[in-house]
C-alpha cells in the first residue's frame, strides 16, 4: 500500500517508464517496441526499494532469481501495469510493472511492485 510519507530526499535512484508501442506487420503479426512515456531525455526521480530475491525454476537443470523492488513515484496518471521501468544505471534487463500502481491516501505518492528475472545460477 502505498504511503504519504515519502520525502524529496528519499528519492534517489532515477529511472524512465517505457509502454509497448505495436505496430502490425505485413502477414498480419505484431511487433512490439518499448518507447519513453516522457520522451528520450527524461528520467523521473524515485524511491527504489529492493524487497526480496527468489528462486524460481526455470528447467529441471537451472534455477534463476526473480528480483523484485517497490517503487515509489510522484503520482501520474499514465503510469500503469502495461508500463515496464529502466533504472539508469543499472545493465541489466528492464523490470516488469507486476502490480497495478497504487496511488497514495492523500493522492500525492505513486507505489507499485516491479520484477525480473535475473541471470541463471
Amino acid at each position: 500500500m502505498a504511503t504519504n510519507n515519502v520525502y524529496a530526499g528519499e528519492l534517489t535512484s532515477r529511472i524512465v517508464v517505457e509502454v509497448p508501442d505495436t505496430q502490425k506487420t505485413g502477414r498480419g503479426g505484431k511487433t512490439v517496441t518499448w518507447k519513453p512515456l516522457f520522451g528520450e531525455r527524461v528520467s523521473l526521480p524515485a524511491k527504489w526499494r529492493t524487497t526480496v530475491r527468489v528462486a524460481d525454476t526455470v528447467d529441471h537443470d537451472h534455477v534463476a532469481a526473480v528480483e523484485s523492488a517497490t517503487v515509489t513515484i510522484r503520482n501520474n496518471k499514465r503510469v500503469g501495469a502495461v508500463c515496464r521501468i529502466r533504472r539508469i544505471g543499472d545493465t541489466g534487463e528492464p523490470w516488469d510493472v507486476v502490480a497495478a500502481p497504487v496511488p497514495s491516501p492523500n493522492r500525492m505518492w505513486l507505489e507499485f511492485t516491479v520484477q525480473r528475472k535475473a541471470a541463471a545460477l
